[in-house]
């Protein structure tokens, strides 16, 4: 099993400033129960907040849900529920555009790889971590120049 630092776990690395704080509230008390080892109820907490973002409209909430859920889930050694939980995220993320959400799909990157890595698939693992790798810089080079921008007209 790999034991991540807290920092380090997937759902604590997402961005969600375009979410509804209701939901940043109820994925922050998720995240606040899993840390304390209260498992099965932060898996529920999370299945809870995935089952009320269903539907167009509330897709990002739905895939910021399901990376915690697949948090919770390796968490608890459901490696192949994890990974499920992964590449959907991945695949919702995959269709935005904002700044924030390619972040986020860089962390479902992340996620994968180390769902593959747990699994076993080291091969799999490598490619997933390389290309978040690769999605994170991309991803800085846009702030940066979101920054600079932000600079130049100050």
């Amino acid at each position: 099993m790999i034991n991540l630092p807290s920092q380090l776990v997937p759902s604590e690395l997402l961005c969600c400033e375009e979410l509804p704080q209701y939901v940043d509230d109820l994925l922050r008390s998720c995240r606040s129960r899993c840390r304390e080892g209260e498992l099965l109820e932060a898996e529920r907490h999370a299945q809870d907040i995935v089952d009320a973002a269903r539907g167009p409209d509330k897709e990002l909430a739905q895939a910021v849900a399901l990376i915690h859920r697949a948090d919770v889930r390796r968490e608890m050694g459901k490696l192949g529920p994890a990974l499920a939980n992964c590449e959907q995220a991945h695949r919702i993320f995959q269709r935005q555009r904002s700044r924030c959400q390619r972040h986020n799909l860089a962390v479902a990157t992340y996620a994968l790889g180390l769902a593959h890595q747990l699994l076993g698939a080291e091969m799999d693992a490598l490619g997933h971590y390389q290309e978040a790798d690769h999605l994170f810089e991309r991803v800085r080079e846009d702030w940066a120049a979101v920054n600079d921008a932000a600079h130049v007209a100050a």
